[in-house]
């Protein structure tokens, strides 16, 4: 009886700890997850993260110089600079407009020897999408000097234009001059391009191998390509991974939140989605973040505060694109789209059709591919689809597309064809 007795007595004991201990789980849950989270386990930044340069005090900096000795051209080139690196990092015009006044005062100046303020008006055109006249000012450069900028806005905006086996030779000469971290990760973007995916993936690892101390902004950009690169392949947890350790590095990393956004919204979060694409807009003012916004919205349910998002978008990016805009044609014409207006359509085509005369990427001639099937253009839309498969590039949404075009035509088993191998690219896509 003594023994029963005392066996009843340890089943209550170790009922009350199971309930202490489920207590103790549920309140210090929050604190534990993100304690066990720590730093990626993919890719963790192995630096401290202190010591990262401050552009905005460089600018203070250069400018307190250059009210002492107005005339110093190459001060000016340092400045515009700065100033580029800013816009690059905020994504804000006024800094890239200033970048560019203060390159071209530089070169006034010093109009030889001044390679320094040539790149800063080549990588402003780039940002304008006027990437044949920003390809040839890098020319002009490398005349000059082999100089790893101008190589990478040549293997950058070749890869923007389209042409693949440009901005592989400059890629590949950058990382055989400088195995860096961004020369990596940049060819590690032209490889996803031709569908070299397993070289890719090599190449992103081996530039996070290779970081050094106190690139904080190229770190967290890197990471943040490789986390897009496994969301695109439905590879989840991954791409958290890195999205986690972006945001550790630069904390409020405008692409790392879109990036978050995005994974939300694969998973079908849509309110957090909604919250994220909000706080990567503000931090960038970039409008594919507004444009984000807008879907997450829709995705929801709400109509009314998706149109007006909507509206807002479009009228700063009609603004922008008249003042000589930086490179938002092709997202006012995403916004149209994803709109769903039957008026929208024909200016929505008419814009896409020139874009793709301007640049032949995968990224417009999907947006093209995604007109013409809404216009019922069927046959032009497969064309176009078809171009971009022959690059070889393994794009879940543009095979997504080329099943519904084939569909459209009658061709059922292609149609399945397609479907299925999107769902193999990208078993997770995102809405």
């Amino acid at each position: 009886m003594q023994k029963k007795r005392g066996g009843k007595g340890n089943w209550w004991l170790a009922l009350g700890l199971s309930f202490i201990g489920a207590v103790l789980v549920i309140w210090f849950e929050a604190p534990m997850r993100l304690f066990l989270k720590g730093k990626s386990r993919i890719a963790p930044y192995p630096y401290s993260l202190s010591g990262g340069e401050d552009v905005s005090r460089t600018i203070t900096s250069l400018e307190e110089r250059i009210q002492k000795l107005p005339g110093e051209a190459l001060d000016r080139a340092a400045l515009s600079a700065a100033y580029l690196a800013r816009a690059r990092s905020s994504g804000a015009n006024e800094d890239y407009e200033k970048a560019e006044r203060l390159a071209k005062e530089s070169l006034r100046s010093l109009p030889i020897s001044n390679l320094g303020a040539k790149m800063t008006l080549a990588r402003v055109a780039e940002a304008r999408h006027e990437f044949k006249k920003a390809i040839g000012i890098a020319r002009e450069v490398l005349s000059e000097s082999r100089k790893s900028d101008a190589l990478a806005l040549l293997a950058t905006s070749n890869l923007a234009l389209g042409e693949l086996n440009e901005a592989s030779r400059a890629a590949d000469t950058l990382v055989n001059d400088r195995p860096s971290l961004g020369n990596h990760s940049l060819r590690a973007l032209v490889l996803t391009a031709q569908g070299r995916d397993a070289e890719a993936e090599y190449e992103f690892k081996r530039g996070i191998a290779a970081e050094d101390a106190g690139e904080l902004a190229e770190s967290t950009r890197t990471r943040c390509l490789l986390a897009r690169f496994y969301l695109k392949r439905g590879r989840i947890s991954e791409a958290e991974d890195l999205i986690h350790e972006a945001l550790r590095i630069s904390p409020g990393n405008h692409l790392a939140l879109n990036l978050r956004g995005e994974l939300e919204l694969a998973r079908g979060q849509f309110s957090s989605a909604e919250k994220y694409f909000f706080e990567a807009f503000s931090s960038s003012r970039q409008m594919i973040y507004f444009r984000n916004y807008g879907n997450a919205k829709k995705l929801k349910g709400n109509i009314a505060g998706a149109e007006q998002t909507w509206q807002e978008a479009e009228k700063i990016l009609r603004k922008e694109i008249g003042s000589g805009g930086y490179g938002h044609r092709l997202e006012l014409v995403q916004l149209l789209l994803d709109r769903g207006k039957q008026s929208d359509l024909v200016e929505a085509l008419k814009l896409a059709v020139e874009e793709s005369r301007n640049r032949q990427s995968a990224d417009s001639l999907r947006v093209l591919a995604r007109a013409e099937a809404r216009a019922e253009k069927w046959k032009e839309a497969r064309e176009h689809l078809l171009q971009i498969a022959r690059t070889g590039i393994k794009d879940a949404d543009s095979y997504a597309l080329a099943a519904q075009v084939e569909s459209a035509l009658g061709n059922q088993g292609l149609a399945k064809f397609y479907s299925d191998y999107a769902k193999t690219i990208n078993p997770h896509p995102i809405p």
